[in-house]
């Protein structure tokens, strides 16, 4: 998701207008830049206001979507589909919000943006009564599930301009201190993957009809709250959006000029982490609320949560190692690579481990480890792996660029984004294809594993016709332990690509006076002092709590 890191970009006219090309970074005098303090201070928490919001709601579902996904009859792999639509709608908007905001302003791209948020959001909510005819005629799970889709997929296309037109702003307004900037932004966003899911998960448990199939007020709640909060940022907006335009004046470096293998192994690394990572924002309810845990979607919630507040504290070291290592390809691919092997063993845990869905017959590995002190701790290694995978990426695929060439620079960071969207749309659905693909014993899920329908933990059968005891098979060791080989094995191939120093270039530690960090993006985030640009994505997947990798033009969450 890319503006203007893949154009040289100017605002005109506005409050405070200046130019700059942003993927060069041409730094102006430290200071007022090109306006008052408190204007752009008013910006600055704006802007924190509306990414906090919208990253709110990409993420709360993942608490408690899954189990009515569940009840309706939607498979796994079409679950990953909904989950995948909004991130997949960013990435679209990402290809044409630079010519968007250029004609529209940026007052009327954010303000559009968070009304059509708020309609799509309660939409969604509202798809159960539409499909039932307001609870005149049984619900159409048919059309439903489409209805959930579509609304998903446009709340993520439309809704991006909104935070696009943010960070543009932001980064052309506080370019005297953008390191900084970026970093508080990254942090109020993944505050919000955070927030998400717990608050979706606390009011879904909140109203006496949860354990019901939808159309009910506890499927209704969640939408409520998160569609009304874009509402309340539109009074204030123009308090703290300046109307100004975006003009976009050169081209991208050719690919053929910027793809080495090192490169090509930093994009690899940017994608396969965030569809791992992915992968379970539809499929750790089938874990977690499933026997033997039988976890609320509060309580799932958390679990999202705390590995996202792993993921933050582990990246300031991470950001520090970065920082010491300046331009030295090998370290930061062997960085990466350690990285890969956590989320190896986050997989290796929370599956658990085992090849009885790969047609063994010995279950005693996987039983010893379906425990609740393995799988929460899983979740922690989670968010050191998420750290360690995407942190010294984009340092690596800058090593050796000439800084001026800003077109070669910007192309690297167009590539950058567009690996981090692929990786958070093919993510959920990975997770829900290789779910479906693998499970032989279906568990009860959510109320279903809870009596009446399971007054016998030990039960094999139930009278909804799931397993109310755990059982191997079950889809979900299968799919863990699919991810957990693919991810050792390319924390393998990264590891021999540091050793033989593939496509890097080993440089001396910039003059006094130089820059050494290589160039930043527009959609930079760092948790390393400022004089790094290192990008943090997330997930994570955002919806799968960890921090967002932020773009002007389409992301999110570590």
């Amino acid at each position: 998701m890319q503006t203007s890191s893949t154009q040289s970009a100017q605002l005109l006219p506005g409050d405070y207008a200046s130019s700059t090309h942003v993927a060069g970074m041409t730094k102006p005098p430290i200071g007022n830049v090109g306006g008052g303090e408190v204007h752009r201070n008013r910006l600055l928490i704006g802007s924190y206001a509306v990414l906090f919001t919208r990253y709110c709601i990409a993420t709360f579902l993942s608490s408690f979507f899954t189990q009515v996904a569940t009840q309706l009859g939607i498979s796994g792999t079409f679950n990953g589909l909904i989950f995948a639509a909004y991130p997949a709608g960013m990435a679209i908007t990402s290809m044409f919000a630079p010519q968007l905001i250029q004609r529209l302003g940026t007052t009327f791209s954010v303000t559009s943006g968070l009304l059509l948020t708020a309609v799509f959001t309660l939409l969604f909510g509202l798809a159960p009564d539409l499909a039932s005819g307001f609870n005149t005629k049984p619900v159409h799970r048919g059309l439903l599930k489409y209805m959930f889709l579509i609304s998903y997929f446009v709340n993520g296309l439309t809704g991006a301009l909104a935070e696009t037109a943010c960070i543009i702003m932001v980064s052309k307004k506080f370019e005297d201190r953008l390191g900084v900037v970026m970093a508080s932004i990254g942090t109020v966003s993944g505050i919000g993957c955070m927030v998400g899911p717990v608050l979706g998960g606390v009011l879904y448990d909140s109203m006496p009809d949860a354990d019901d199939p939808p159309p009910t007020w506890a499927f209704r709640l969640p939408f409520l709250v998160c569609g009304i909060l874009p509402l309340l940022l539109l009074p204030p907006l123009p308090l703290y959006m300046p109307n100004e335009h975006l003009q976009s004046d050169s081209a991208s470096a050719p690919l053929s000029k910027v793809l080495s293998p090192s490169v090509i192994l930093g994009l690899l690394s940017v994608a396969l982490s965030g569809t791992s990572v992915a992968t379970l924002d539809p499929t750790l309810s089938y874990r977690l609320a499933a026997a033997p845990f039988r976890l609320s979607s509060g309580m799932i919630s958390l679990f999202f949560m705390y590995s996202s507040i792993v993921y933050t504290v582990v990246s300031i070291p991470v950001g520090w190692m970065v920082d010491r290592f300046q331009n030295n390809s090998r370290v930061f691919k062997l960085i990466t690579s350690i990285g890969f092997f956590f989320l190896a063993l986050t997989f290796f845990l929370i599956a658990p481990f085992g090849f009885s869905g790969w047609g063994a017959d010995d279950t005693s590995f996987e039983t010893g480890l379906n425990n609740m002190p393995a799988t929460a701790f899983a979740m922690v290694l989670k968010g050191f792996g998420s750290a360690f995978s995407n942190n010294a990426v984009y340092p690596d695929l800058v090593v050796g660029l000439p800084e001026d060439d800003v077109m070669l620079q910007a192309t690297i960071s167009g590539l950058w984004n567009a690996a981090y969207a692929a990786g958070w749309a093919l993510g959920p659905v990975t997770g829900g294809v290789l779910y479906d693909g693998f499970q032989v014993n279906q568990l009860c899920v959510g109320k279903d594993a809870n009596a009446p329908n399971c007054a016998d933990h030990d039960s094999v059968t139930s009278a909804q016709g799931c397993s109310c005891k755990w059982l191997p098979d079950n889809g979900f060791d299968g799919f863990g332990t699919a991810i957990a080989v693919i991810c050792a094995a390319y924390g393998l191939v990264l590891g021999l690509a540091a050793a033989f120093n593939i496509g890097g270039k080993d440089q001396l530690p910039p003059q006094h006076g130089e820059r050494g960090e290589g160039v930043q993006p527009l959609d930079a985030q760092s948790m390393a002092p400022p004089t790094v640009a290192t990008p943090i994505p997330p997930s994570s997947t955002p919806s799968s709590g960890d921090l967002p990798a932020l773009t002007p033009t389409a992301q999110p969450t570590a």
